[in-house]
């Protein structure tokens, strides 16, 4: 293995005068005789890839006297083109290399390097012919010169289309070029060497090219390309080293020059400001976040900015330090000359150029802005050239010393840092001097040193890298000085607390109940914070020795993140507030008498036990990158965004609008619309307008019907109909939407159907969708039939009335509710054995230092960590409270209940936790905790209730809690105030709930009754009442043990269990990417909230959130970047501000408006749930006997 590094001391020198004797001796076949038509072009494709294809036309000298015989054409794939030439070698083509040439930018021509470089010919003074040039690198090499990527010189695409904007998305283009170039333009080419060579921004081009094809050698059956060597001249390699050789190529002799080209003055501030800059650089070298890397622009800014600035017609050329710009700051007025020459109508019909491409210009800034929008730009590809040498492929790196903008000793620098096997003999090598032979006499034309190592090919290893843009795009930069545990932060969380759960409390009894997510005290605590900040003293106080002061100045994101995460456990209590759902129940459904201490405890300890075990779970679900968790974006995205001041507006697609702007114009304009679909006009909620047209035909209404239908046609309005049940589409990515997506459909529209109109399950005697159960004359179950005074089962009622029947897509729902638990556990232990192992290394101070943490868990490191076992603390002491509650007040429940249900929260957090922050996907416990508890204590009622709340509630708790330490990760707050926020909002919202629970139950007249005033009916309450005497007292076990006829449906534990082991065989002998984005939980949850969701529901959501993070993000990656997450937050926050003023305006004093499109739906068979068959009177459907 050979690796070369030289530097000339001429500026511009760039010819190459021995590029055979860099390859290996070959003996290639002839070239293909290809009978091509002048003036016309042949079409060449290749069955690998049957969406490109390679057009090419013969050229003459007439357009470039190359004295060899030449080609031109482009590669057309998916509405985008790329140009190349091609000319044949003048000495042999027949056993001469190939060499690609690449130029950089990026999007520059590389018709700069045939016309004015390297290439066979060059523009003529005056730009109108040209004449052969003797340094021309065809003397020894078959050459094509390529304008790459799409939208660079001729290079074209169609107008809807993005422009690539990373050296990755270039390089899978070229590589199928090459392909389709050797397999069926030119085949002979297979065994000829091959070489890749190129200047400036071709330095990131070239090394991600090679580690393409070096990897695509590898897939077997695949025709392989035969690299030998690149060659990378005055290379963009390491932005970071590039910069660090200004100074020596400014402040210094050392390039050649007379005298240094700066000053002192200027030489001292390069020198102050690059250590600076080099630390800034590193960080965004071992984390990539887009946010952090553009931040280097604020403080390398002022060393590049320095001689950039001037370089200008008359000013510093870049590319040579003792010269001035002749043009712009290309520099070489032959660059107007070249674009002159292309754009010729002769040269524009020879080439046939379409009509597509409007003019030639030597550089696109459409490219160059594109890679500006992500990391590119500020990324090293060191490890690519470290890929390249140790698979046998030799690298030259040549520079000319008088460059500037790639510089010699910045690429010397990192050529010397590459570790690989030749690292130490390289680096101690001295450079030697290179002689050239320049009319018969010898002549130093610069310095070199190589070095050969040998390498061990055939030995892979494996490394993982893991990144979201979802973060980068949402999740600012941390300042450590950013003032956090301030009086403004505790006094707004815990105010805003208390009223987001008063709020929430007191509404849930009323009918409808209200809801009012975190996002408006977000809001809220916006414009009181800097109210606070303009009116509280800025005087310092001291108490104790502490000092603190009331307004420490600007209120910022830090102080208002502690606000939302303590508002995030307000909804998270909502989750989980089945709690006073129950007791409520209790009390006025059920008439078992709650006393308040059991109101208290009980609350407390289901809320608060999942605390503690979500703690020990922050080194698996919260440090690690790759958990994202995206449900956490927005409101990142908004906080940032409420904060940002006197921040450049950058345009985005065309869009210039600023982020706060757009989020306002969201707020106000969604919630004004929010009138429509919740008040004015309910059926565009559901929008099933063919049930409208036909509203008694019961099979019409089951295939279109958005109520108990499939809803063949989903179509709805309403915003909070697409995210009510699956989160906002908008973060989800785009595999795990696929997923969901697909898997609705198979199921919903495929399965159910099927078994439905079959008639499986009787349920043809049901609604096609309905979360109802019914009893065997098709009427809800009357479960008082069958329920003895005690709350136990009546064996003899229940043989005398009729076993449980559930509706088609429940039965399959319940099935497959079972499949995705089992599934959940055993992907996890598949896919994610790896990093829980290291996460548990992590958690007790062993960690191995394989997995990098990424740039958020690196800057959190400097803050003091919270202890595990202020946790462990935490959870034994809740831990004991409730068994003090099992054993003071009848609940019922045993103590190894208690030490079961938090077992199950154990095994099946981390799995639904992974779920939830790599897709935002949810899976719910419900239905594997009815079924225990079921199956342990059948008949129990209380047993059943308490058991199942202390699982599901601590599950959805568990998820909320870590989601909230997600967040204050990303906006960098120090862990153990993020510890004593969640503490104090556990306590603020216990205590509030409790009271303005115990305060309406005693103040608010005939509450729970019909009669109760202002609609107070307890909905929830009375639907958890007959849910809890459903399945307390049949249970899971009549439902579905032998005998029963949804027996079938315990199979779907084995096929959830098993199905993931034979994805991943399969992934393990056929690696497809395909096949890794396979995600069986996922399709196993998709429906998961199917009944009472409908299509609508899901198909919606799914539709939405393709079109904005499928081709929104491909097509327009600047506008998704910049806008995507904003405007999440915004039609979140628009949707609970319209929501409340509807409540507060007009549902609740009563207001409403009967017309047509508020009661169509109600009066369509899929609103009342007409079944397609029935029974008479006195007759009975189903088995006549029933265990």
């Amino acid at each position: 293995m050979r690796r070369w590094f030289a530097e000339w001391s001429l500026a511009g020198l760039f010819a190459l005068s021995k590029t055979a004797a860099v390859a290996e001796a070959e003996n290639p076949q002839a070239l293909l005789s290809c009978n091509y038509e002048e003036g016309s072009f042949t079409t060449f494709r290749n069955p690998a890839f049957p969406s490109h294809s390679i057009r090419i036309k013969e050229q003459n000298d007439e357009v470039c006297d190359a004295g060899s015989k030449q080609f031109t054409g482009w590669l057309d794939f998916h509405g985008k083109n790329i140009f190349f030439w091609y000319f044949d070698s003048l000495n042999d083509p027949l056993t001469d290399p190939l060499t690609l040439w690449l130029t950089g930018g990026p999007g520059v021509s590389s018709l700069v390097g045939l016309m004015l470089e390297l290439g066979p010919c060059r523009i003529k003074t005056g730009g109108n012919h040209t004449e052969r040039n003797p340094y021309s690198w065809t003397r020894n090499s078959s050459m094509i010169f390529v304008d790459q990527p799409v939208g660079t010189g001729l290079s074209y695409m169609n107008s809807h289309l993005d422009i690539p904007t990373t050296s990755e998305i270039a390089a899978e283009d070229m590589y199928i070029f090459l392909q389709i170039l050797m397999t069926e333009v030119f085949p002979e080419r297979r065994q000829t060497p091959f070489h890749i060579a190129g200047e400036s921004y071709a330095g990131h081009y070239i090394p991600t090219l090679s580690r393409e094809i070096l990897r695509q050698n590898q897939v077997p059956e695949t025709p392989e390309i035969p690299l030998r060597s690149i060659l990378i001249g005055n290379g963009y390699v390491s932005p970071l080293d590039t910069l660090y050789g200004y100074y020596e190529t400014l402040c210094t002799t050392k390039p050649g020059v007379d005298e240094p080209v700066f000053n002192q003055t200027r030489c001292q501030i390069i020198s102050e400001n690059l250590p600076r800059c080099i630390s800034i650089y590193e960080v965004c070298y071992r984390y990539p976040d887009e946010v952090l890397c553009k931040a280097t622009d604020a403080v390398c800014g002022v060393i590049k900015e320095l001689y950039h600035n001037e370089s200008h017609a008359g000013g510093r050329d870049p590319f040579d330090i003792t010269r001035t710009c002749e043009v712009d700051h290309l520099c070489y007025s032959q660059t107007l000359e070249i674009q002159k020459y292309i754009n010729k109508p002769s040269t524009w019909a020879a080439l046939g150029v379409p009509e597509a491409v409007l003019n030639f210009s030597i550089e696109s800034r459409e490219v160059a802005s594109a890679f500006e929008a992500t990391t590119d730009l500020y990324s090293n590809v060191m490890t690519d050239i470290k890929y390249t040498l140790e698979h046998g492929v030799d690298v030259l790196i040549y520079n000319g010393n008088l460059d500037l903008a790639c510089n010699t000793a910045g690429n010397l620098r990192w050529a010397d840092a590459l570790r690989w096997n030749g690292q130490a003999p390289f680096t101690s090598e001295d450079l030697k001097p290179w002689y050239s032979n320049v009319g018969g006499s010898k002549v130093k034309a610069g310095s070199f040193k190589e070095v050969f190592a040998s390498v061990s090919n055939g030995v892979s290893g494996k490394q993982r890298f893991a990144v979201s843009p979802e973060v980068r795009a949402s999740v600012p930069a941390d300042d450590e000085d950013i003032p956090v545990n301030t009086f403004r932060a505790w006094f707004l969380g815990i105010v805003g607390t208390v009223i987001l759960t008063a709020l929430n409390q007191f509404f849930q009894l009323h009918s409808p109940p209200l809801f009012l997510s975190a996002y408006l005290a977000i809001l809220v605590t916006f414009p009181c914070g800097r109210l606070m900040e303009a009116v509280l003293p800025e005087r310092k106080w001291k108490i104790l020795g502490w000092t603190f002061t009331l307004n420490p100045g600007r209120f910022n994101q830090k102080e208002h993140c502690i606000v939302a995460v303590m508002a995030s456990l307000v909804t998270a209590f909502d989750n989980g507030s089945l709690a006073t759902d129950v007791y409520v129940a209790f009390e006025k459904f059920l008439h078992i008498p709650i006393s308040l201490g059991y109101r208290f405890l009980f609350l407390l300890t289901t809320q608060a036990l999942s605390f503690g075990i979500a703690g020990l779970f922050h080194k698996f679900l919260v440090e690690p990158a790759a958990c994202v968790w995206p449900g956490v974006l927005p409101t990142c995205s908004m906080l940032y965004t409420m904060h940002q001041r006197n921040r450049e507006n950058e345009e985005a697609n065309g869009w210039k609008i600023s982020r706060m702007k757009l989020f306002a114009v969201v707020i106000l304009c969604g919630a004004l619309y929010q009138f429509l679909p919740g008040f004015l006009f309910t059926g565009l909620t559901t929008f099933a307008w063919i049930t409208w047209i036909v509203p008694n035909n019961v099979t019409v209404n089951q295939v279109f019907g958005a109520i108990s239908g499939m809803d063949l046609l989903p179509m709805t309005l309403d915003w909070n109909q697409i995210t009510g049940y699956l989160g906002s589409p908008l973060l989800v990515p785009t595999w795990a939407l696929t997923n969901v997506f697909c898997g609705s459909i198979f199921f919903l529209w495929i399965v159910s159907p099927a078994l439905h109109w079959s008639n499986v399950w009787q349920g043809m005697y049901m609604p096609f969708s309905s979360a109802k159960t019914f009893d065997n004359t098709g009427k809800p179950y009357n479960t008082s039939r069958v329920m003895n005074s005690d709350y136990s089962l009546n064996q003899t009622a229940y043989h005398e009335y009729s076993p449980v029947f559930l509706s088609t897509t429940s039965v399959l729902s319940y099935g497959l509710g079972f499949a995705a638990v089992a599934s959940i556990i055993v992907h996890t232990a598949l896919y994610h054995r790896h990093e829980i192992w290291h996460g548990l290394l992590a958690s007790i101070g062993k960690a191995s230092g394989e997995e990098k943490p990424d740039i958020h868990a690196r800057l959190m490191k400097k803050y003091k960590q919270v202890p595990s076992w202020w946790y462990g603390c935490t959870l034994l002491a809740i831990f004991g409270i409730s068994i003090a509650f099992l054993y003071v007040y009848d609940t019922g429940l045993p103590w190894y209940g208690l030490i079961l249900a938090i077992a199950l929260h154990v095994v099946l957090l981390l799995p639904t936790g992974i779920m939830m922050a790599y897709c935002n996907i949810k899976l719910s416990t419900a239905v594997i905790s009815a079924l225990i508890a079921g199956y342990i204590w059948p008949g129990k009622m209380m047993n059943n209730v308490v058991f199942k709340i202390f699982t599901l509630v601590s599950s959805a708790q568990g998820l909320g809690y870590i989601s909230a330490m997600k967040l204050a990760h990303y906006m960098k707050i120090p862990p153990r105030v993020t510890f004593a926020a969640q503490c104090t909002g556990i306590i603020v919202s216990w205590l509030t709930q409790t009271a303005v629970n115990v305060w309406a139950m005693g103040n608010v007249e005939d509450i729970c009754t019909p009669e109760a005033s202002n609609n107070f009916l307890c909905p929830l309450a009375a639907g958890y009442a007959a849910n809890a005497t459903f399945w307390g007292l049949i249970g899971p076990k009549r439902l579905f043990s032998e005998g029963s006829m949804y027996r079938s449906m315990l199979w779907f534990f084995l096929i959830g269990a098993v199905s993931p082991i034979v994805l991943y065989l399969l992934d393990r002998r056929f690696p497809r990417a395909t096949l890794r984005k396979i995600h069986l939980p996922a399709i196993f949850a998709s429906t998961a909230s199917i009944p009472p969701a409908t299509a609508a529901n899901y198909m919606a959501w799914g539709i939405v959130g393709l079109y904005f993070n499928g081709h929104l993000k491909r097509r327009y990656r600047r506008w998704w970047m910049k806008y995507n997450y904003i405007l999440s937050a915004g039609l979140d926050a628009a949707l609970a501000v319209g929501n409340f003023l509807i409540f507060f305006c007009l549902a609740y004093p009563g207001v409403r408006v009967k017309w047509f499109g508020n009661e169509i739906t109600a009066r369509t068979a899929d609103g009342m749930g007409v079944p397609l068959r029935t029974v008479e009177r006195g007759q009975t459907f189903g088995p006549r006997t029933w265990n």
